[in-house]
């Protein structure tokens, strides 16, 4: 299953509604960032101080517990393990939430670090990549969508694939960068997936898909249950930005 722009000139009133919509959809988007760093904003900052606060609280009354109150101490103890695990957690949500790694380190690495994140998380699946650094093929406005392609593709293989190998390679074809995601995982109907706009991954798949036309690339979705699925996309690199020295 492919998306890809169509070889056929389209009626200038249909140009111009697809234009409209590509416009809108790209609005959308960039809100949704914009809403994302708020929430991770406030995750990081707010939940973050309560659950130290909180920490700080339970450190002082298990300070002040008598030496015959050792149950109340363990619970204390406990209690304080968990909060360490939820604000982990909150840091987790934000850091997925507004990646502040592309802003520090920059598209190649932030990349990388989601294939480290996954090969962590999923103990079970083999990952192997193939990436070649792509920083300086792309202004920095591009970064945040081509993250979040990739952040989608790895996330769905870790809660959908139920795969045991994965391929993340990336190369320069070209005038442009392709992206290819590979595993063997159980696989899906795409046209059935795409469809289905009310389920998450369905969701997720128009997603990408829109960020990679966003970008004017091309987008493609090869799967069949049973046999895996591999995502490709191709997106055209910004001559004058790769024309700068490294």
């Amino acid at each position: 299953m492919a998306i890809t722009k169509g070889s056929k000139q389209p009626k200038s009133s249909s140009l111009d509604a697809e234009k409209q919509l590509r416009y809108l959809s790209s609005q959308i988007i960039a809100a949704q960032e914009i809403e994302r760093k708020r929430i991770s904003r406030e995750l990081h900052d707010e939940l973050g101080q309560a659950l130290s606060l909180i920490k700080f609280k339970l450190r002082f009354i298990r300070k002040h517990l008598h030496k015959n109150q050792g149950p109340l101490k363990q619970e204390c103890e406990d209690t304080l393990e968990f909060i360490d695990q939820v604000i982990e957690n909150v840091r987790r949500l934000s850091r997925d939430l507004s990646p502040t790694v592309l802003d520090d380190l920059g598209l190649t690495a932030a990349i990388r670090w989601l294939i480290h994140n996954i090969k962590i998380k999923e103990k079970n699946i083999h990952v192997t990549s193939d990436i070649m650094n792509i920083d300086n093929f792309f202004l920095q406005d591009s970064y945040i969508n081509i993250y979040r392609i990739m952040q989608e593709a790895l996330t769905n293989i870790g809660e959908h694939a139920k795969a045991k190998n994965v391929s993340v390679i990336i190369k320069n074809q070209k005038d442009t960068i392709l992206f290819s995601i590979g595993d063997d995982g159980k696989g899906f109907n795409v046209n059935k997936a795409l469809k289905k706009i009310t389920i998450e991954r369905g969701l997720g798949l128009a997603s990408m898909a829109e960020r990679v036309q966003m970008l004017g690339g091309y987008f493609n979705i090869l799967s069949k249950k049973g046999e895996g699925t591999r995502i490709q996309f191709t997106i055209p690199f910004n001559k004058k930005v790769n024309d700068e020295p490294l």
